[in-house]
């Protein structure tokens, strides 16, 4: 398991790129479950976010996802992920990592009340202005629009 969520307290810093990887596919996979449920259009995306951004390989990126859902089933807290997150990720890649959370939320061409809440909430944790939000979730639109299968 990733060293973060054992009793000890790691630098975050030295976190490696494993446990790097494994905080980016815990939110996105937040990010998907927010609405109540993770379609498999929101987990067919994650999917392809970390193969493409991360350089993951197609069972990597099972093998991550299966460990964020099972981490999500233990109930562990979206604002550790977010601390941990913002911590690690210089800002240029957590506005990246905004862009991903919109594609994520925006992909069942629906965002609910419970989805908006959350990003609202993600501005002020990640410490990104309403502005960068917007033109995050603009880029994300764009992306989702020239997504090819």
């Amino acid at each position: 398991m990733f060293k973060f969520f054992k009793n000890e307290s790691p630098d975050i810093k030295n976190l490696d790129v494993n446990d790097k990887n494994f905080l980016i596919a815990s939110i996105l996979v937040e990010c998907g479950y927010e609405d109540g449920d993770l379609s498999e259009n929101e987990k067919e995306r994650i999917s392809k976010i970390l193969e493409k951004k991360l350089s993951l390989s197609t069972e990597d990126v099972s093998n991550i996802i299966q460990d964020a859902l099972e981490n999500k089933e233990k109930t562990v807290e979206i604002y550790s992920l977010i601390r941990n997150l913002r911590e690690k990720l210089p800002h240029d890649e957590i506005l990246t990592l905004f862009i991903s959370m919109w594609e994520i939320v925006l992909i069942d061409d629906k965002v609910d009340d419970f989805e908006a809440a959350l990003m609202r909430k993600l501005v002020g944790l990640f410490h990104i202005t309403d502005r960068e939000s917007a033109e995050a979730r603009q880029q994300a639109e764009k992306n989702i629009k020239n997504y090819q299968p």
